[in-house]
Parts: structure tokens; C-alpha cells; sequence
């Protein structure tokens, strides 16, 4: 894998109007490397993150093996922080926290402001995923060490709680948004079939299980989005056993609830409000790009026609923080947004290349900016004009 840590990172600020156009975005900041660093349509920037005071961005961006985090302050685009990393990266809820490494050995946490190590969880055997809890009270880590295992640790000791057990290798893990369960799937592929858990994080129990269809998931980096939770912690959403549609079932008690008909999801992903879900699906034609977005009006109970949704290639998918708009980030670089309510469209945002296969986006907390990554550039859009029905 090629690296560039001695890159020089390149800000460049444009000053924002008193106020945007009408309806539509302003691009008010854009953050990058250098032109000389690496950049093609597998690498750059993977992931996007605000602190929840909306005061800071952090990325991620590097190939496997090596990763790269920054710390970027928002008022002023200004870099704060800028360190290399290994291949596991995981960013703490309150933004400044960084687990790394691990890969075959212990964890370290690291405070970024500081660019100190502030301690490390003594993980055995060979590390697969990492995530933590929303809360950033937990850590949860799939490996293998003899066996299949989910580790639970406890971030404010390091002190390890739980060992939970699995028959075959753990490639997924998601905490409820309340921090309260965990689930995970594991995948057997001699027997064709997944194998999902529900577990109790604050006692280890495991509370009950499913068994799915074989993960059609093209690229591992699409695996975590291929279950969801709703933030009110209600439902959980996967592929259908039975047909790979969107299965929607009752949390903690998984009793099936509903199936959204004519989705084929590899991406799930449940509005701030609970109220919609929208998808990633394979499209059923060889005429259109290989994802096309599903919208599922959960009350109502069925899927929404919405025709301007389809044919964009959309590659990511994510709700803004009012679960009014949609931003789907696609295959040719560029981000676009979607008025939930009506499907329409209501603004692209360009991007740096004319081909991605990852098009990160982030939301502020409040709603008002959005952070699109391309490449080894972040641009940041003012979209507090599109607040106002189009």
C-alpha cells in the first residue's frame, strides 16, 4: 500500500456569503492533502465524523494496512491534529479518543488532542472488527484466538467484562443506540447461512437469535450498514431469510414484524425520527447502476414509489439529523440530496473526482453543514437554505 506521512496537508477557505442562494447550497470550506499524496477511487478519505458539539470533523483516510486520522477544527478549517495509525481505527463518541492497531495484539487508545497514549486493552489472538458503544461507555472486539469470540471491555477501567462465544468467525458487530444491546452475526459458509445474536452488553446473556440468508455485501466496508437499529431502539432491520428483502423485527423480543417488498438491501439505514428506513438495493436490471435507493414508510407499513431515486448509483446513504433530507454519496464523485417527504431532489453537491467507490458524508448536529468526502479532499456545504420546503 502506497503512504504519504509526510504529506502537507492544504486548507483553503472560501468566506461564506451573509446568506446562501435561495434553496441552494454554499460550499463554505474545502480541506485536503496535497496534490502529490495518493489518490484514486479505492483510497482517500473512508470515513467522516462531527464531535456532537458540531465544533470539530474527524476523518480517516489511508488503504488497508495503514490508516491516517486528522482532527480539523470547523470555525476555521484549521488542522488540529494529524497522526498515522494502523489498520484498525475506531473513533470515540466524544471525538478525541482513538482505538488503533490491535491487529495482533493489544488495543491502544489514544488522546488525540495530545497525540499521547492514554492506555491500551490487553486483546489476544487476531483482531477482525472493533466498534464502540454510543455511550463510550463499551468496546466491543470480534477475534479469533482458538476459537471464534466477541469482547466486551469496559473503556473507563480497560478491564475486560464479557467473552461472548460464536460457532464461526464474527465479521459484523452493532451496538442499539442506546448502548443497551449488541448485536452480531456470524458467517458459516459451509452451511450457506448467518447466524445473528442479540446480547444483553450489561450482563453478557444472550437474549435470542436469527438465522439469515448468505451476505450478498459486495464490499466489506458496505458490512456494518448491512444491519441497522432504529435510534428509538424499537426495531432492528436486516435481509429477509427468507427472500433478502428488508425484514423488519421487534426489539428485544425479534418477533417479526414486516417485510418491505422489492428491496434487495446491502445498505439499511433507519431515520433520526424512527419513521423511515432507507436502502441500498440491488437492482433487479442490468440497465441500471449496480445499488438504487428504496425508501420504507415504516407506519404505513410498505415501500415508497419513488422513481427520482433510482438510476444514480448511490454507493452511501445517510439521513440528516431533522430526517428531512437524504444524502446519497455515488459513483461519480459527487453527493446528492433528496427531500425525504416527496423523493424530489434537491441539490448535487460536485465532488473532486469524476469516479469514487467510497463518498463519505456527515451531517452537523445541528443539521445546518454537511461534510462530503472525495478522494483526499473534505468539502464543507452550508445547506441551511434547503431547510425550507422545496
Amino acid at each position: 500500500m502506497l503512504r504519504t506521512p509526510h504529506a502537507i496537508l492544504v486548507v483553503t477557505i472560501f468566506v461564506m456569503a451573509a446568506s446562501p442562494v435561495s434553496g441552494q447550497p454554499k460550499l463554505v470550506q474545502t480541506l485536503s492533502l496535497s496534490p502529490g499524496s495518493y489518490e484514486t477511487a479505492w483510497g482517500g478519505i473512508s470515513q467522516l465524523q462531527y464531535s456532537a458539539d458540531g465544533k470539530w470533523i474527524i476523518s480517516i483516510d489511508g488503504l488497508m494496512g495503514r490508516q491516517t486520522v486528522t482532527k480539523w477544527r470547523v470555525s476555521d478549517g484549521k488542522k488540529i491534529s494529524h497522526v498515522d495509525l494502523g489498520e484498525l481505527v475506531v473513533i470515540h463518541p466524544d471525538g478525541n479518543t482513538i482505538a488503533y492497531d490491535g491487529i495482533q495484539g493489544p488495543i491502544r487508545l489514544l488522546d488525540l488532542a495530545k497525540r499521547k497514549q492514554s492506555g491500551k486493552l490487553n486483546q489476544k489472538g487476531q483482531v477482525i472488527d472493533a466498534i464502540i458503544s454510543p455511550d463510550g461507555k463499551w468496546m466491543a472486539v470480534t477475534g479469533f484466538d482458538n476459537r471464534s469470540h466477541i469482547t466486551i471491555w469496559e473503556l473507563a477501567t480497560r478491564k475486560k467484562t464479557f467473552v461472548l462465544s460464536h460457532p464461526t468467525q464474527v465479521p459484523l458487530i452493532k451496538f442499539s443506540p442506546d448502548s443497551q444491546f449488541l448485536v452480531s452475526i456470524s458467517n458459516d459458509t459451509s452451511l450457506k447461512l448467518e447466524t445473528l445474536k442479540l446480547w444483553d452488553v450489561g450482563t453478557g446473556k444472550e437474549l435470542g437469535s436469527l438465522t439469515l440468508a448468505p451476505t450478498k455485501v459486495i464490499h466489506a466496508s458496505d458490512l456494518r450498514q448491512y444491519v441497522s437499529i432504529s435510534p428509538d431502539g424499537r426495531f432492528l432491520g436486516v435481509p429477509s431469510p427468507q427472500t433478502g428483502e428488508l425484514a423488519l423485527f421487534e426489539l428485544p423480543s425479534l418477533k417479526k414484524l414486516t417485510t418491505a417488498k422489492d428491496t434487495a438491501p446491502l445498505w439499511i439505514e433507519f431515520s433520526p425520527d424512527s419513521q423511515t428506513v432507507a436502502t441500498l438495493s440491488l437492482s433487479r436490471t442490468t440497465e441500471k447502476p449496480p445499488y438504487e435507493i428504496k425508501l420504507f414508510d415504516i407506519e404505513k407499513g410498505r415501500t415508497l414509489d419513488v422513481k427520482s431515486l433510482q438510476n444514480q448509483g448511490a454507493i452511501s446513504i445517510g439521513f440528516s439529523p431533522d430526517s428531512q433530507l437524504l444524502v446519497s454519496g455515488c459513483l461519480d464523485g459527487n453527493a446528492r440530496l433528496w427531500d425525504v417527504a416527496t423523493g424530489k431532489p434537491r441539490a448535487t453537491l460536485t465532488g473532486t473526482l469524476k469516479e469514487a467507490l467510497v463518498v463519505p458524508t456527515a451531517f452537523s448536529p445541528d443539521g445546518r453543514s454537511i461534510a462530503v468526502g472525495t478522494g483526499k479532499t473534505i468539502k464543507i456545504w452550508d445547506i441551511s437554505a434547503l431547510n425550507a420546503p422545496p
